[in-house]
């Protein structure tokens, strides 16, 4: 399995407790999906390092979340919205595109989208994994 973040420096921790948890091997890779040339290297790096892709789970948000998303509509940016959208629904659809060609010849492969927010979101934040689940 690998995971992945934007910086390693909690997630080689992650991966050493998740291949302790489950006896499995867990690699750490560290990609930014707003930069499609991250997500096809750690893509490209993944499937290098696991003789293959069978699943994916699309799962991005940014750091804190959106600065200005946490109040009244009126108040929302537009830069916040659009980097918002760009992490959760085009950096899944960057995902996915750089892991198709891995899974295609992988029988049973898969993809998942989680919209799953570890506190409740506001109505705007929560429109990209909508749209991204839908995509899924």
């Amino acid at each position: 399995m690998a995971i992945v973040a934007r910086t390693k420096d909690r997630l080689e921790a992650a991966a050493k407790e998740l291949s302790a948890e489950t006896g499995r091997r867990v690699i750490a890779l560290a990609a930014d999906v707003t930069s499609r040339a991250q997500v096809d290297a750690m893509v490209a790096q993944a499937a290098a390092q696991l003789g293959g892709l069978h699943i994916l789970v699309n799962s991005g948000s940014a750091p804190g979340g959106s600065a200005t998303a946490v109040g009244p509509i009126e108040t929302v940016v537009d830069e916040d919205l659009l980097e918002d959208f760009n992490v959760k629904y085009v950096g899944a659809l960057r995902c996915t595109r750089a892991a198709i060609p891995y899974m295609k010849s992988s029988a049973g492969a898969g993809s998942s989208t989680s919209a799953a927010p570890t506190r409740a979101p506001p109505a705007i934040s929560a429109a990209a994994p909508a749209t991204a689940r839908s995509f899924t």
